[in-house]
């Protein structure tokens, strides 16, 4: 195996982690959505007692929960 193999096998892609733990856990009630941080995946959670339902890693990756408030999806008004 050569370095750069070592090294694409070492470190999985957060993109693709992010994807599969948005799956995995965005039903659950306060999970409010699912970011990249510096090699982890940030949860933000509107209800801290959600955080004792998810594990510490994923796929090898950490997962950092951050609380926050509720997060709404809105329509901002079009720049004319």
């Amino acid at each position: 195996m050569n370095p750069h193999q070592e090294l694409s096998q070492s470190k999985p892609d957060l993109a693709t982690v992010k994807k599969a733990v948005k799956k995995e856990y965005q039903h659950l009630a306060g999970v409010e959505g699912v970011g990249i941080g510096d090699g982890v995946i940030n949860i933000y959670v509107s209800n801290p007692d959600v955080i004792k339902q998810l594990p510490s890693t994923f796929q090898n990756v950490p997962l950092n929960c951050v609380k926050t408030g509720i997060i709404e999806v809105f329509n901002a008004p079009k720049a004319p």
